[in-house]
């Protein structure tokens, strides 16, 4: 009986150019992403260094390597207000994400 396995959660960690997971550095950003097998995925558990002040294009690259990953639609909430779309809109920096 051979197995399956599928992942059901990620944990996303950004690291500034000086820093890496191999050297075991403290991340910039952190998160949480829970994984559905319809492709969804919910974005939570975030935490910066940056005291909230972390670039919407930070976040916007985390969408496009989870598009990377299979996810077809993204969804979140941040303090009280939710948030999410399609993936495949790659949420350009000229789109702003925040509302």
């Amino acid at each position: 009986m051979p197995w399956h396995l599928q992942p059901t959660r990620l944990t996303a960690r950004l690291f500034s150019a000086s820093r890496s997971f191999e050297q075991r550095d403290p991340p910039d950003v952190i998160a949480q992403v829970d994984l559905t097998a319809d492709g969804a995925a919910y974005i939570h558990a975030t935490m910066s260094r940056a005291d909230g002040a972390t670039p919407p294009g930070v976040w916007r690259e985390l969408i496009r390597k989870l598009r990377d990953f299979g996810v077809t639609s993204v969804s979140w909430d941040h303090k009280g207000k939710t948030g999410g779309g399609d993936t495949g809109r790659a949420w350009q920096d000229t789109v702003a994400v925040e509302r």
